[in-house]
């Protein structure tokens, strides 16, 4: 489901129709608020992503080179699937220092993080989540275009509030059956 999709399944549920003029309408405060979903769920989740990292003459790479904005490093392995302990020699510095106590030095390590997802901009955009999670962030639109145009709670906004909060909370039990599953792993793994 891309950006356009979405935002029209928003003004379904809305009824203000889903011709191009509404879309066009829509489409910035809409957005705004796709993306606020896109990162709730991801967070939610602890959705993370594994990039090859090329590491300098001190075996360090920096956050700001990964592709995504980082939240938390999960893992670092060597390419032979090796845990690489590590450290951030200065708090805050985005610096990322790798050490390897057994030997083995490599110039390229496996980085395993959270992450931000990339924002929605254009109408052919596709969340950087599973296919399965795309339903839910039609209803976090809507009850977030309700509670902007009443300024308070109403039935509408509790209703399209507690759509998505139910269907977030099914997300693990529909599609995940062990505890490992409250957490979406390597979702990237395939472009390694």
């Amino acid at each position: 489901m891309n950006l356009s999709e979405i935002i029209s399944d928003a003004l379904a549920i809305l009824d203000y129709g889903t011709e191009s003029t509404s879309v066009d309408r829509y489409k910035r405060e809409f957005t705004r608020f796709a993306n606020d979903a896109v990162l709730l769920i991801s967070r939610r989740f602890k959705q993370s992503r594994t990039e090859r990292m090329s590491l300098d003459e001190e075996f360090c790479f920096r956050l700001i080179d990964l592709d995504r904005v980082c939240f938390k490093i999960d893992r670092i392995r060597t390419l032979g699937g090796i845990d690489v302990p590590w450290e951030q020699p200065d708090r805050g510095s985005g610096d990322v220092r790798c050490f390897f106590p057994f030997g083995g030095e490599t110039n390229t390590v496996k980085v395993s993080y959270q992450f931000r997802p990339a924002k929605l901009v254009n109408l052919e955009d596709v969340p950087e989540l599973p296919e399965f999670a795309h339903d839910l962030i039609p209803h976090y639109v809507a009850a977030h275009h309700f509670f902007g145009q009443n300024g308070k709670t109403s039935k509408s906004v509790n209703t399209e509030e507690q759509t998505f909060e139910r269907m977030l909370n099914d997300l693990a039990l529909e599609h995940y059956g062990e505890p490992r599953a409250y957490k979406l792993n390597g979702y990237n793994e395939r472009l390694l």
